[in-house]
């Protein structure tokens, strides 16, 4: 009996500690944004409002929100006040020119959908805090653009200045193939398939056929595709997105047809001539990641890009979402942003490209994108609306957690 009740008093204590809430029993801190215009993206602006955050989540918002007793307080009168930013497309966590380019571009063979980010993933690059000291609180981190099929993204979020390890929102978040001229040029110049458009087609078309009879092989896949079965089945499926990078027309209807073929999730990513194929887009509803700038007419694929091409997409019915690749240039996407509010790009619409629809494309808008309560706290203060004037960020807020201020 004695050591029955023994069992059972160490059994207590470990539940206790087990489920005791975070700081030793207490209540989970309230954190509260007061004052300031609130851009919630999903629910119109709050002038003078006020943000309730408790256990990394948003309790609260709104105008006439009471902040209670207790509560640490951020005073954010004349701020702007929007959800933590979403860089749509980078290599986040994985670049590093001082060790020879990084670990993002695996460049021996044309097809490798099987590749994970996850697995390259570097937590303490310093890219992250850099990217988060501009507003990005989320991105999605992505493989190279130099195979044909080059990988698994991952959407993450950010880890911050003072904020320890980031986190994974989605994994597999999508898988990535690359039409047009850097596969062909990377495997023509070795002489080996695919070195023409035709090929990388054919190759893409291939491998997809044979991942979905495998998948409705009545024995099951052979060893040999058991890899391309376990990566894109999800996406022959329609349960995961594949994102193509294309940029000239030919290129981007090229995508079209394959995702008619095999009823794909599309995602057109750079598509500098996407706004030539709207309607197409549209019909379908296939999104596109816009930019980023350092790529705008860079290459002859590229020369059809236009500062109006958001405003053209989004006019059209094209959902958009903006990528600045924030590991190379940590302000970049707010710069895509102000370029295409200057080109006729409703605010309001820009706000939402650079938040609500990249997280809506990858399937964790119940999570983020936008300031409504029951969702993760990621909100970004700034001194001034930055899509109007020269401003910069005070503070971020990551999942409850201040990660930066100035």
């Amino acid at each position: 009996m004695k050591k029955r009740n023994t069992v059972l008093w160490a059994a207590a204590v470990l539940a206790f500690l087990f489920v005791r809430p975070a700081g030793g029993g207490e209540a989970d801190p309230l954190l509260a944004v007061r004052g300031g215009r609130i851009i919630t993206v999903s629910g119109g602006v709050i002038e003078n409002g006020v943000l309730l955050i408790r256990g990394g989540r948003l309790e609260a918002v709104g105008r006439d929100v009471a902040v209670p007793p207790g509560a640490e307080v951020i005073e954010a009168a004349g701020a702007v006040i929007t959800p933590g930013l979403i860089d749509a497309f980078t290599h986040l966590g994985m670049e590093r020119p001082e060790a020879g380019g990084g670990d993002y571009d695996e460049s021996a063979k044309a097809v490798l959908p099987q590749l994970r980010v996850i697995d390259a993933i570097d937590w303490e690059n310093e890219d992250f805090p850099a990217a988060c000291s501009e507003g990005v609180t989320s991105a999605l981190s992505a493989p190279g653009e130099g195979a044909l099929l080059s990988g698994q993204s991952a959407l993450v979020r950010l880890p911050g200045h003072s904020s320890g390890g980031g986190e994974t929102l989605r994994f597999p978040a999508a898988v990535h193939a690359n039409l047009g001229e850097a596969a062909k040029l990377r495997f023509g110049s070795r002489n080996q398939y695919p070195s023409t458009r035709m090929g990388a087609m054919a190759l893409l078309r291939q491998t997809l056929l044979d991942a979905r009879q495998a998948m409705e092989s009545k024995t099951g896949p052979d060893r040999a595709a058991a890899a391309a079965v376990e990566s894109l089945g999800p996406v022959l499926k329609g349960e995961m997105p594949l994102v193509v990078r294309a940029n000239r027309l030919d290129d981007i209807l090229t995508a079209v047809r394959l995702a008619d073929e095999f009823g794909l999730r599309l995602v057109i990513n750079h598509g500098a001539a996407a706004f030539r194929a709207a309607s197409e887009l549209a019909e379908r509803k296939i999104p596109v990641l816009v930019g980023p700038l350092a790529d705008f007419r860079s290459t002859p694929e590229s020369a059809a890009d236009s500062l109006e091409s958001a405003v053209r997409l989004q006019r059209a019915g094209v959902k958009i979402a903006f990528q600045g690749n924030s590991g190379r240039r940590p302000d970049a996407l707010l710069e895509i942003a102000r370029l295409a509010v200057a080109h006729g790009l409703p605010e309001e619409e820009a706000w939402r490209a650079l938040t609500l629809n990249a997280a809506e494309i990858f399937s964790v808008d119940g999570r983020i994108g936008s300031l409504e309560a029951g969702k993760d706290a990621d909100v970004v203060i700034f001194s001034a609306d930055p899509l109007r004037e020269t401003a910069v960020v005070r503070t971020v807020i990551s999942r409850g957690r201040i990660v930066f201020s100035r």
